[in-house]
């Protein structure tokens, strides 16, 4: 099994980094291939919204490290985010990472509104690992939406 776990967590020893040890450490002992990255150490320019990936099917941004990782990605059986919840939302380098998805989409507008189709069916599982300071599981609901969103199809 192929893991991309994408650690989200500014700190290296904190909570997130901790449940990301032992998620790795239990995925490795059932013989998974797994890759973590840190996502403050991609290199990654922010999404501009210019669309131009509903043409080319792909992110028309050049000159980082999404076009390694998007293969990673799209390779992946599973991918695994874990993050501190900071104002209700994964942390600013993982969600940087998380808006440049949009060009695994396909972005039809409708009468109805907006729908987004995966170019590729989604043929993974998706795994949140979330810490939050606060014991209220409402204030993840954001980030839950917005994974649920991305994986329907």
């Amino acid at each position: 099994m192929n893991i991309i776990a994408f650690n989200g967590s500014p700190r290296r020893n904190g909570n997130t980094s901790a449940m990301l040890r032992e998620f790795i450490r239990g995925a490795k002992e059932v013989q998974s291939n797994i890759e973590e990255i840190i996502a403050q150490d991609v290199d990654l320019k922010f999404c501009t919204g210019c669309l131009k990936c509903n043409l080319i099917k792909g992110c028309a941004i050049r000159n980082d490290d999404w076009q390694e990782l998007s293969q990673k990605i799209l390779a992946a059986d599973v991918l695994v985010f874990g993050s501190p919840i900071y104002f209700h939302h994964f942390t600013a380098p993982l969600k940087k990472i998380f808006d440049r998805f949009r060009s695994f989409m396909h972005v039809q507008i409708t009468e109805n509104g907006l729908k987004h189709t995966p170019w590729q069916e989604w043929r993974k599982h998706f795994i949140l690992l979330l810490c939050l300071g606060s014991p209220i599981g409402d204030d993840a609901q954001p980030v839950i939406d917005l994974l649920q969103f991305i994986t329907k199809n």
